[in-house]
């Protein structure tokens, strides 16, 4: 098994988080961050939060920043719906 297809999550004093098994980051800003990985869609919830590293090639995620939530939601599929249906209405 590859880094790409593995999914691993390593959190260090709230601070960084590394991921593997990304797919791609679908959205993100300072309080949020929602991503596809292998295993589903992952959601950081937090402050300041700031991408320093991501290769789609190696599956990989860093974030820094302060880390206040960190989910798998089930209703990540609709989101991703929602996203895809906004760039169909702009470049129509």
């Amino acid at each position: 098994m590859d880094e790409a297809t593995l999914h691993k999550v390593e959190i260090y004093d709230r601070k960084t988080v590394k991921l593997s098994g990304i797919k791609q980051v679908l959205s993100f800003n300072d309080q949020e961050i929602l991503v596809e990985s292998v295993q589903g869609f992952v959601v950081l919830k937090g402050e300041s939060l700031f991408i320093t590293g991501l290769n789609l090639e190696a599956g990989t995620l860093i974030v820094e920043g302060f880390l206040k939530e960190f989910t798998y939601p089930e209703e990540g599929v609709k989101a991703k719906e929602r996203g895809k249906k906004v760039w169909e209405r702009l470049f129509r």
